[in-house]
């Protein structure tokens, strides 16, 4: 869009300038709605740059477990799927545990075990023993007042066919969060040892603190 926007839309209006070989149009006199004419490149170096990361940037030969084969791919592009990978099995294996499931097992073996083998099949936890853990678990954080809203949660939950759904949600902060919780606390580390990595948090942080999703945690 940025770059159809800035290319490709040919308007009588508008003036032109080439940086670095490309045409960018820009609006003179509408400076307060669209970037400076000096400053029109840079969204299209952004996403170009971003793009030739992704796409492009030291393509290696790796192995691919689906099609026994090497595939040519980028190494960031690689490194990504192999994080988003690693993150949907934590999921999984929670959400199994709690629902049941074949998708772990699957992982270590394959379908054509699963099909000679139907039993395999994580059965998943009762409703009761969840709320049971729940309530034990809070009960151990602050006393029998948790306790006894956290099992009355679990009933209203059940009771209210909400049951899935909800331990679907539970699947991914039981993973999101500890996650997060060590990403942050490393960067926050290295914020205070480092005046560098602070000057270099900083700004970012404040871009991040104006987004709704983020600002709920300022």
């Amino acid at each position: 869009f940025i770059r159809g926007q800035a290319e490709f839309v040919k308007d009588p209006n508008q003036s032109s300038y080439i940086f670095l070989g490309k045409e960018v149009r820009y609006y003179a006199f509408d400076v307060f709605w669209r970037l400076p004419p000096l400053l029109g490149w840079l969204p299209i170096w952004i996403n170009d740059s971003l793009f030739f990361l992704m796409n492009e940037w030291m393509p290696m030969e790796f192995w691919n477990e689906d099609t026994q084969e090497f595939k040519t791919r980028p190494i960031v592009l690689q490194i990504s799927r192999n994080l988003t990978a690693f993150m949907t099995f934590l999921i999984e294996l929670i959400r199994e545990i709690l629902l049941g499931g074949l998708e772990t097992i699957v992982a270590f073996t394959s379908w054509d075990w699963i099909d000679a083998n139907p039993w395999a099949e994580l059965p998943g936890l009762p409703w009761t023993i969840v709320a049971a853990g729940f309530a034990i678990l809070a009960y151990k954080l602050s006393g029998i007042g948790l306790a006894l809203f956290a099992g009355l949660t679990m009933v209203y939950i059940s009771i209210f066919g909400q049951w899935k759904p909800s331990m679907q949600t539970l699947s991914f902060i039981l993973v999101a969060a500890p996650l997060s919780f060590i990403f942050g606390l490393s960067l926050g580390i290295a914020a205070y040892k480092s005046k560098r990595v602070e000057k270099a948090l900083y700004p970012i942080l404040l871009v991040m603190q104006t987004m709704p999703q983020y600002a709920v945690l300022v």
